[in-house]
């Protein structure tokens, strides 16, 4: 049997978190053969909230599912997202 693994990323801030995520996050799951990816994207809009483009991002550079905190509430237009997205997991 072969044992799953998971990468966790944590808090993706802004512009430079989201670059530093797609220029890298590809790279570590080849590297560790990963089967999972967890990104926490609470912060990925300029440091409070999450829109729809920067999941987009995320998801994007390999993670299968995105995270939030109490920040992901920020964006009120992401909100619809958080009850129809199986990607996003609600704080």
């Amino acid at each position: 049997m072969r044992t799953l693994r998971a990468i966790m990323i944590g808090d993706v801030v802004g512009d430079p978190g989201l670059e530093v995520l797609e220029r890298r996050l590809p790279l570590l799951i080849k590297e560790n053969s990963a089967d999972f990816v967890i990104v926490n994207g609470e912060n990925a809009a300029g440091g409070f909230g999450l829109t729809l483009p920067q999941l987009e991002r995320i998801l994007g550079a390999g993670a299968d599912v995105v995270t939030g905190g109490n920040h992901i509430w920020e964006k009120r237009e992401f909100w619809p997202a958080l009850n129809n997205n199986g990607r996003v997991l609600r704080p």
